[in-house]
Formats: structure tokens, sequence, C-alpha cells
């Protein structure tokens, strides 16, 4: 019988892609064979995202050109968030079945036609990265119902992974070869509060930290409401902690945060700033900003672009408010146009991105130790190499000369020559 094979999209946040990854791992199990070239696969599967407009967008257009390549009879099955969303066939036509994020053995049932596949809830595999980093989920779902956010309603409620399945998956990264692990949650700051006995996210950090192999541990989605400078230091003080931080303060504004239903206000936040920038000045801060919600004035715009000026962010990443349907946030009143939202998000991102280049150039002539990610994609003769300040895929990354005998993933000395040069 010949083997069946299958080409897969992954869309979307990190944490889609460890499910991705996941299923992936799964499917191989399962005597099926990736590939890399959709017109010749007997199923394509595509992971979509569907937390705003723009993602849904993204996975209808990815779907209607894959299915432009598709071999006849060859099926088209989408999984991830959109299907917990509503029949993705009817709005997407090309579709041939759909499974959501949580029915993936539906979906294995699917493509076996219900005989003798494997499935085990429980499994720790994935499939290797192939990359010095790699993502690990420490918890699924949200219990913050921001205003704006449909990720509870896709999502459910917040649930921390067990620490020990945790480290598990760490090894077995660590085996793959991966040098970083990237902490990723809905909100990695209230890790551990649900379980029994109840751990935090150092405690976690802790467990990770022996693990052979593993020489960074970054945290991203730290909600500023759930972080007290306490559990900042403990996490902190941990060698293989990066000093870094991504703290999606979403506004400035009290007023709008508020109507955000946050839960943290201009004070708090600005306490957790001041605190992280005194402990370590060079500690890398990433933020992400929202701009046109409802109610926005200018003088809320104008507290936030302040505001951005007087932080100075390593790193920022911004958009504007998306109407969600089932969300509080698109039954208020007062809905700014879309396109002075627009004029708003240019304007913050010019300020954003030269408060960044005013920090990176801080670094110009110090000496940083840098992951080796690959060869750089437009020229060979150099490496992409990130510092500790970096998150890949996201935060940029530095050019260094080839040199003999240093490969991807490995830590070296780099002298920083420009904001994105170095040498070794």
């Amino acid at each position: 019988m010949r083997t069946k094979t299958y080409y897969f999209l992954n869309l979307g946040c990190p944490k889609n892609q460890v499910d991705g990854d996941y299923l992936r791992a799964v499917l191989n199990e399962n005597r099926f064979r990736e590939i890399d070239v959709p017109s010749d696969a007997d199923f394509i599967i595509v992971n979509t995202c569907a937390f705003i407009k723009q993602a849904r967008l993204e996975s209808k257009g990815e779907i209607a050109e894959l299915a432009e390549l598709k071999k006849e009879n060859a099926k088209i099955i989408a999984t991830g968030c959109y299907p917990v969303l509503g029949d993705v066939r009817r709005e997407i036509p090309q579709v041939d079945a759909a499974f959501a994020f949580d029915r993936h053995h539906e979906l294995l049932s699917y493509l076996t036609g219900g005989n003798n596949y494997y499935w085990n809830r429980e499994r720790l595999d994935r499939i290797n990265p192939q990359t010095a980093f790699g993502y690990v989920k420490i918890s699924d779902g949200c219990d913050n119902r921001c205003s704006y956010c449909a990720i509870p309603a896709i999502r459910g409620a917040y649930l921390s992974i067990g620490p020990e399945k945790i480290v598990a998956e760490v090894e077995s990264l660590a085996e793959y070869g991966v040098k970083e692990i990237i902490l990723v949650a809905q909100d990695s700051a209230i890790y551990g509060n649900d379980l029994n006995p109840k751990i935090d996210l150092a405690d976690l950090c802790r467990l990770i930290s022996p693990v052979d192999g593993i020489e960074w541990i970054r945290i991203m989605y730290a909600h500023p409401a759930h972080l007290a400078t306490d559990k900042l230091e403990k996490i902190f003080s941990i060698d293989k902690v990066c000093r870094y931080l991504d703290l999606p303060i979403q506004h400035i504004s009290d007023q709008i945060l508020r109507s955000m239903n946050r839960h943290s206000c201009s004070r708090s936040i600005k306490n957790i700033i001041n605190f992280l920038r005194n402990f370590d000045n060079e500690l890398s801060l990433r933020t992400t900003l929202m701009v046109g919600f409802p109610g926005e004035s200018d003088d809320d715009f104008k507290k936030l672009l302040d505001f951005v000026e007087e932080t100075q962010f390593d790193f920022v990443g911004a958009f504007c408010y998306s109407p969600e349907p089932n969300t509080a946030a698109v039954l208020m009143d007062q809905q700014v146009d879309p396109e002075l939202a627009q004029e708003r998000y240019e304007l913050l991102i010019d300020v954003a991105e030269r408060c960044s280049a005013q920090r990176a150039s801080k670094m110009i002539g110090k000496k940083q130790k840098m992951l080796i990610d690959g060869l750089a994609a437009d020229n060979v003769s150099y490496f992409e190499a990130r510092s500790f300040r970096q998150a890949p895929e996201i935060d940029g990354c530095y050019h260094i000369p080839v040199v003999a005998g240093v490969k991807p993933g490995m830590l070296v000395e780099v002298l920083t020559t420009d904001v994105d040069q170095g040498v070794i």
C-alpha cells in the first residue's frame, strides 16, 4: 500500500506552531509522510489562526492559493482555531474537512478512514524544529477576558501544563540540539496558579535550567497585571533566563485600559518598567500596543506616544483595533474611524522604531554572546545571529561574517560593529 503524503502549513502564533508540531509528529508516527510540495500531496493541512479578522483573511487566502495547486482528489483540511468559530466549510468552500485544535484525534481518524491509527493524548514527542531555538507552550486558554479579545471563547479557560511534562519536552528538544527554550502562553505570568501544588514561573524556570544543552530560557507574553517585582527578581536571578521580557501592555491611558478590561493601570505598568530598568538597564523590553480602540481620544493617543518615547522599548509590536464578534468592545460607543486608527498606527511605529534604533545603537562597540541561527538567506557568506536581547522571528538579528569552525547552534562572543552587524 502506498504511503500517503501530506503538506502542512502553520499559520499564527508560536502557540499554534507548537500544536502543529505535535500533530505532524503524530501523523509521521502513523506512517504519513510530510512533503514540501503541496501539488504532490494527498492531503493539504492548514493550521489556521483566527483571533482577529486579518488572521482569518490570511487563513482564507492561503487555503484558496493551495486549492489552486492541489492535485486531483487531494483533500484540503483546516485545523487550529478557525474551526472553533463555526462552519469553516461554508465560509471557505475549498475546505474538504475541518477539525478544531482539540480534535486532532478526529482529524487522524478522517485521514485513515478510521482504521488502525495510533493516538495518545499524553504524548510528548515533537517534530525536530531543526533550529537553535524551540517554543514550549506552558499553558493553554485564558481567563483575562480582555474586552477586545476572542481567545477565551476560542481556547477556553486557562490551564497550566504540568511542570514534569514541560521539563520532559525541554529534554526532548535539547536532544535535537535546541539551545534556547522560549516559554509561550496566552499569559505566562500566572503559570502554575491553577496547579496543585501551586508553582510559579520562576519555579518552572528553575526546573528547566538544569537540562543539559539548554543555554537560554526566554519568557514571552507576560501580562503586566500578574507581575510583581519580587516575582521578576526571582525569575531574573536564574542564570539561564535571558534578561528579556515580552510585556504586552496594549495601552497606557487609564481610561482605555479600563475599557479594555486589562486589570492593570498606568502606575503599575510604569512601576514594573522602572524596576526592570533599575534592575538591569540593558534588559531588553518588548511590548505590544493597540491603537484605535473604541473611545481612544487624541489625548489618549498622545499619552501612548509620549510614553513610548519616554520608555524606549527595545521592540514594539503594534496593531489597529479589530472589532471581533462576541466581544464586549464590538458593542462599545465611540468606535474610531479605521483611517484615523491607521494614521495613529503609522505615527506610533515611526516613534517606536526610532526608539528601538537608539537602544540598539548603545550596544555598538560592546561584546555580546550570540546564538548562531544559521546562514543568512540573502548572503551565505554571513551568519544570522541573535543576542539575548532578541527573540527569534520578531526582533531581527545580527549579520556576522562566516568563520571556519563556527556553525548554527553555537554560542559565540561577537563584537557589535553596527545595529545589525558584528564580528566574531
